[in-house]
């Protein structure tokens, strides 16, 4: 029998002349389709398929011999059950009578390809689902910018013009110590944060603001200050300028102090700087504390039962210290209590979300929330708070006595964490669910989907961490700096470096508002490509897909000086990244057309170097389709050596008219010495020539050895030590070109 299933010259046909002959074997095969059981209560088992074969062998006389005529034909016997697309992975029971039962484990039937056709089908929805979304986010954008009102972001304007004294009144006319003010001396003012230097025999008051940097120098016997004050770069940017000033007006950019006594002029120098760091201080300060809002007051149960978490620590921490503590429920807020007395309060109006980590691939249980307005913790503002509780060792000391794994006091400690995690869990989804019964509608736990759960390096956390989606944020609660990006916040994302054959790519979430920087989560693995889109599509926010990271910072600055109502009115983010992705597709150029233009552009050379190259072409080829039968046959001790095949290449070089610059013509005497050389070399005895010695002599010399191949030889017309090889381009000869025989040589070394 053949290997084939089915053998396309011995099919039962009119048009088969094959012959059968005594003793071959055949398997005879018979297969009907389309058949009609009008009996059967299934609508799928009406029509059915039959195939029939048995194994047989031709014999001189009478009927075939039936190899399969033994076996079990029962319907039992030979049926079996495929799965189909609904049925679960899990292996499929037949009972097959005696033979015990078979487990099918895979079943392949006609439907095993509609995976692949509702794959395309769920890709092609989801395309066109985005495409609604372009234009739908579009239109939300303009409703958005018409309410609340558009335009460029821009940078910040004009700072407010320091004032350091109201009137000429104003003006200290005593120091500190006492005494009059003198006008040829330098003054800090540190009450009304004003430096008072002398100028044509008067004080003039600068502010603090006005003053860039100080420093102090002496040369000379001479003490010297220089005092930079905040102007108009080169660029001609107005950053940190009084709104009153434009670009017509002369601004001072230093003032330099010279004195012979050192001590004022350095007493001036500390001041200023003392006075400048405390300035900054401060309004760092008041930066931190600009979008501070005032919350309300936690109203306590005083009369009931107040429902406690005790033991669990909080992040940031209270004080400074890590410390335990009990978090307590009341009518309108959480409050944390610490060991020390510290109190930490949260009301259920600032929070924005709130999330529930059970402790299952982590050590640490966590309910965390994330707030609408930041607040302060010590001297640190935050918008996210996080309780949580550690159920087993987050180190252990590699200097203990290592014990065995069967260890009872060891599999007791395991199990006692086994509990612990579990206790933990079970407490902590009980006290989120008596927060969400306190609370009502303001607060709702959402808990993250760890089947979509993908790791990433976040924008805030420079190690790879594992990241989850849920229903209102992408978030990552166990390592600190927290990642929580809510979903309603997010306008637009960007799927980047996603080339086929990367194993990782990058997704970048732009915010609705255009003055938080997007964030980007780097090295993802591919795999989770579809699963994102997936979850993006369905949380109906728009994405785009390119093969290269985006300058953000400069696309941004580029809308917000456009202005967004302009934006969003000549297309919104499909002039930015609609076409990233085919950017490729489009460019109109075949890669084939590109590769023949590349080959064009470097091709190069005369007419002389391609006629000679197609020459060379030619003579290899032929060389090649001559002996190839017989390098087949031959053997390695028949072929020729390295001398000799050097020898063909000059031959057949010099009938070209090409030499070497080596090669120059002979006289007569070398001439004839290097024939008789050759003609040596062709001998089948393979001597030397020698000196002509008298008949009967024995030889005095030994015949030389047949050099072995690849060996160096002395010979004349053998390579020198370091010299080039035969077919490499000599130095200064032009690319494309071989100098001198290389170019036979080549075609020689090839066979």
């Amino acid at each position: 029998m053949g290997i084939e299933f089915r053998e396309g010259s011995l099919q039962l046909n009119s048009k088969n002349e094959a012959r059968v002959r005594p003793g071959m074997t055949f398997n005879v095969a018979v297969g009907l389709e389309d058949l009609e059981d009008k009996d059967s209560t299934d609508t799928r088992g009406q029509k059915y398929a039959i195939f029939l074969a048995d194994t047989v062998q031709t014999v001189e006389n009478g009927p075939p011999e039936v190899f399969t005529e033994k076996a079990p034909k029962a319907w039992t016997e030979v049926s079996y059950y495929l799965g189909g697309d609904d049925d679960k992975a899990e292996g499929v029971k037949v009972n097959t009578g005696k033979r015990g039962e078979v487990e099918v484990m895979e079943g392949r039937t006609r439907g095993a390809g509609k995976a692949v056709a509702q794959n395309i089908e769920a890709g092609e929805q989801l395309a066109g689902h985005q495409a609604e979304l372009e234009e739908t986010m579009r239109l939300e954008a303009l409703d958005r910018l018409s309410k609340v009102g558009g335009g460029g972001g821009g940078s910040s304007g004009p700072t407010e013009t320091p004032i350091s004294y109201k009137d000429a009144n104003d003006l200290p006319n005593w120091v500190d110590k006492g005494g009059p003010l003198r006008p040829n001396q330098t003054h800090v003012d540190g009450k009304n944060e004003t430096v008072l230097i002398p100028v044509f025999g008067s004080l003039v008051p600068f502010h603090i603001n006005t003053i860039k940097n100080v420093s102090q120098n002496s040369e000379g016997g001479m003490t010297y200050l220089r005092i930079n004050f905040v102007a108009p770069t080169a660029a001609g940017a107005s950053t940190g300028m009084p709104k009153e000033s434009t670009a017509d007006d002369h601004f001072i950019r230093e003032i330099t102090l010279k004195s012979r006594n050192a001590s004022n002029l350095s007493q001036t120098c500390r001041h200023i700087k003392e006075l400048r760091k405390r300035v900054q201080a401060r309004e760092k300060q008041e930066a931190l504390e600009a979008d501070l809002v005032a919350q309300v007051a936690l109203q306590l149960i005083k009369t009931g039962r107040v429902h406690r978490l005790r033991d669990v620590y909080v992040r940031p921490n209270v004080g400074g210290k890590k410390s335990s503590g009990t978090l307590e429920l009341h009518a309108n807020g959480l409050r944390f209590v610490t060991g020390r007395g510290e109190k930490l309060d949260l009301i259920f109006k600032n929070i924005k979300l709130a999330l529930f980590q059970a402790a299952e691939k982590e050590i640490i249980v966590v309910l965390h929330f994330h707030l609408i307005h930041p607040i302060m913790i010590g001297k640190k503002k935050t918008k996210d708070v996080q309780f949580y509780v550690e159920v087993m060792e987050s180190s252990y000391a590699l200097d203990a006595a290592r014990r065995s794994g069967y260890d009872p006091d060891e599999l007791e400690e395991e199990q006692r964490e086994r509990q612990l995690r579990k206790r933990m869990n079970a407490e902590f989804q009980n006290f989120a669910k008596k927060i969400e019964e306190q609370a009502g509608e303001q607060v709702e736990f959402d808990i993250p989907y760890r089947d979509l759960g993908f790791y990433g390096v976040p924008p805030h956390n420079k190690s790879t961490c594992f990241v989850m989606p849920t229903v209102q944020a992408l978030v990552e609660l166990t390592e600190p700096p927290w990642f929580v990006v809510p979903v309603a916040d997010i306008e637009v994302a960007s799927f980047e470096r996603v080339v086929y054959g990367l194993k990782n790519f990058d997704m970048t979430l732009v915010m609705k508002d255009f003055t938080i920087k997007p964030v980007q989560v780097s090295a993802i693995n591919v795999e989770h490509l579809d699963s994102l889109k997936t979850w993006l599509d369905h949380l109906n926010i728009k994405f785009y897909e390119g093969t290269a990271n985006l300058n953000w910072p400069q696309i941004i600055k580029h809308i917000t000086n456009m202005g967004l109502q302009e934006f969003y009115e000549e297309g919104g983010w499909t002039n930015v990244l609609g076409t990233g992705g085919e950017s490729g597709e489009e460019s109109g150029e075949d890669p084939e057309d590109a590769e023949s233009d590349y080959q064009d552009s470097n091709s190069g050379g005369s007419a002389d170097e391609e006629s000679d190259s197609e020459d060379d072409e030619e003579f290899v080829d032929s060389d090649d389709e001559s002996d190839g039968e017989e390098s087949l046959d031959s053997d390695e001790s028949e072929g020729k050596d390295f001398d000799e095949l050097e020898e063909e290449a000059k031959e057949t070089d010099k009938k070209r008219g090409r030499y070497d610059e080596d090669e120059k013509p002979k006289s007569s005497k070398a001439k004839k010495k290097s024939q008789e050389y050759s003609a040596s070399e062709s001998e089948s005895g393979d001597e030397r020539p020698k000196k002509k010695a008298k008949p009967g002599a024995p030889s005095s010399k030994p015949p030389p050895p047949k050099p072995k191949p690849g060996a160096s030889s002395s010979k004349p017309g053998a390579p020198k030590p370091g010299a080039p090889k035969p077919g490499a381009p000599k130095p200064g000869a032009p690319k494309g070109k071989p100098a001198g025989g290389s170019s036979s040589m080549k075609g020689y070394l090839k066979k």
